[in-house]
């Protein structure tokens, strides 16, 4: 049995060292401005393939989901834990008197909503029931009645994409979420 210890193990020198992730989200939570009553999810500053507005929610409404999602899952890259654990403590200190201010989400915590944005918003019915604010910035206008659509199905080769779109009641294309599942079958023998 010695044998293959000695054989498969790592030399001293190569083991990773599990980062301390508590001190980590402690020194990341500093860095950070105080999040306000209301968070700019989504604006014109991302990178997103295809966004025309901005998008506002209450820290509290967030919240909600930030705390499911830190306690549901881990990632490997050691940046995204620690904004995963940082988000819902960011939102919990929230200075809810500045009704006024909106901060926006710190580039860190960006990926980590915004491909939840389209089924988070729809699944609480926000535009509805909730203090989400979303502002063609074609028009200017806001849009509290924004059209969700499923658009573009298709499969092949065992990949299922999918596109959702959300358009401002004067027709304008302000928000584009595109899927994709792959699906690996088994063959039958």
């Amino acid at each position: 049995m010695k044998f293959f210890h000695r054989l498969f193990k790592k030399p001293e020198k190569l083991q990773k060292i599990q980062p301390d992730y508590n001190a980590l989200v402690a020194n990341y939570l500093q860095s950070l401005p105080r999040c306000s009553a209301q968070v700019q999810v989504l604006g014109a500053r991302e990178s997103q393939p295809f966004c025309n507005c901005e998008v506002t929610l209450a820290a509290q409404d967030l919240l909600r989901w930030a705390k499911h999602h830190a306690a549901s899952g881990w990632h490997s890259d050691v940046d995204v834990q620690v904004a995963t654990q940082a988000l819902p403590i960011w939102l919990q200190n929230a200075d809810v008197q500045s009704t006024e201010e909106i901060t926006q989400l710190p580039a860190l915590m960006q990926p980590l909503v915004v491909p939840y944005l389209d089924e988070f918003i729809f699944h609480y019915n926000l535009f509805r029931n909730g203090p989400v604010s979303v502002a063609c910035l074609e028009c200017n206008k806001g849009a509290q009645e924004a059209v969700r659509e499923k658009v573009e199905a298709g499969w092949a080769n065992g990949l299922l994409s999918s596109a959702t779109q959300w358009a401002c009641p004067q027709g304008h294309i302000i928000f584009r979420a595109e899927h994709e599942f792959h699906i690996q079958r088994r063959k039958r023998s």
